[in-house]
């Protein structure tokens, strides 16, 4: 059975100022596909804890979902990119949008 995590990154789902439905719904459909959702946590938007939390998450699992933070402003660098590339992980644009009903 293929094994997953679901990684949310944001401040603002860690203050309470946004409620993370993302996550629920995914793994619920993770779940219908046979495929079991093993972590799912949230991350600050921290270079250093996006870094560690991803490389953790991804030699757990067989997938690694990671929503929010697509573009963190730190000062003003942002560093979204960079941080998965310093966690070895490189992301990729499906090529078939996945419709969910």
């Amino acid at each position: 059975m293929l094994t997953a995590s679901i990684c949310t990154i944001g401040d603002e789902i860690l203050i309470g100022q946004i409620v993370d439905t993302n996550s629920s719904l995914i793994a619920k459909e993770l779940n219908k596909c046979g495929i079991k959702v093993n972590k799912m946590i949230s991350i600050q938007d921290d270079e250093s804890e996006i870094v560690s939390s991803l490389e953790e998450c991804s030699h757990i699992n067989d997938i690694l979902i990671v929503t929010g933070g697509l573009l963190i402003l730190v000062g003003l660098t942002f560093f979204f990119s960079p941080a998965l590339m310093k966690a070895g992980i490189f992301p990729k644009k499906p090529s078939n949008p996945v419709e969910i009903n």
